[in-house]
């Protein structure tokens, strides 16, 4: 692998093994094991130094991991799951000492250039003219927090709760019976919410789509999603279900204009780029 591809240092591989003293029973093993992961985590990527990943072996008493930290504009939820079958794959070849050919995977470096002609040849033309019309009079949604601004370290994080099966139940029996995905009723209730905190009629939500144009590109590591917005026109009379509707509608016509960049959504319309600034 080292021969075919670089060396440990770009790489970003770092072995890291226990001695004697850590090897004290295996729950204090899990600690220090988690204590590593999280420390690797967080260290900062620079983006303008490749590469945007690092990977690191971590040998305890009872079993070895590894660690691969990747950086998400280089990687989306689906190529993590390519990354791991491909790793596996690699493994099981080496384990059974049989002839293993490592294919060189350009699918993103290739979608982007394939996108960068479609936008200098005009052929995203028709999908601009929707979003421009679609965000007309958009603005940046204002909300009262009173909790004060802290500093952001750049480190994601994540908020997990659980629905109790009964009303998880209901909610999905209203759902069907809107003729509506769970997803869109969630989104839909969202927009309510956000309403309510907000008291703006207009409401803008974006929400991240996978974008894979062809079969070409089905088993190809990278960031292959757009994060499109869906706005809602929420009256003070407006009823759920027709809240449901226009979630509906905003997720098909998304989809049907998904190839047209974010960014260059949001660089026709100023007040929504400001998010950075003023959040």
């Amino acid at each position: 692998l080292k021969d075919n591809l670089c060396d440990d240092s770009r790489l970003g591989l770092s072995p890291t093994n226990m001695t004697e003293g850590e090897r004290v029973c295996n729950t204090a093993e899990e600690s220090i094991a988690k204590s590593i992961i999280a420390e690797e985590i967080s260290r900062v990527f620079l983006l303008d130094c490749a590469p945007l990943f690092r990977i690191r072996l971590l040998t305890l008493r009872q079993q070895s991991y590894v660690v691969i930290c990747i950086h998400h504009i280089i990687s989306d939820g689906l190529s993590l799951h390519i990354l791991i079958q491909k790793l596996f794959t690699y493994y099981d070849l080496l384990i059974k000492h049989e002839p293993m050919r490592l294919i060189t995977d350009s699918g993103f470096y290739d979608f982007i250039q394939q996108e960068n002609r479609k936008l200098s040849q005009g052929k995203y033309n028709q999908h601009k003219t929707f979003w421009d019309e679609k965000m007309k009079g958009a603005v940046l949604l204002s909300t009262k927090s009173e909790h004060a601004q802290k500093k952001i370290n750049g480190l994601g994080k994540e908020k997990q709760f659980f629905i109790p099966t009964a009303l998880s139940k209901k909610l999905y029996a209203i759902a069907m019976d809107n003729e509506v995905t769970p997803f869109m009723f969630f989104l839909a209730t969202l927009s309510v919410l956000m309403r309510f905190y907000t008291k703006s009629s207009n409401i803008v939500l974006m929400s991240p789509l996978t974008f894979r144009p062809d079969c070409d590109y089905e088993s190809a590591v990278g960031c292959f999603i757009n994060t499109l917005p869906l706005r809602f026109s929420l009256k003070e009379d407006v009823s759920f279900s027709n809240v449901l509707s226009q979630a509906s509608k905003a997720l098909m016509d998304a989809y049907i204009h998904i190839e047209y960049p974010t960014n260059l959504i949001l660089r026709n319309h100023v007040s929504l780029s400001q998010v950075n600034a003023t959040a």
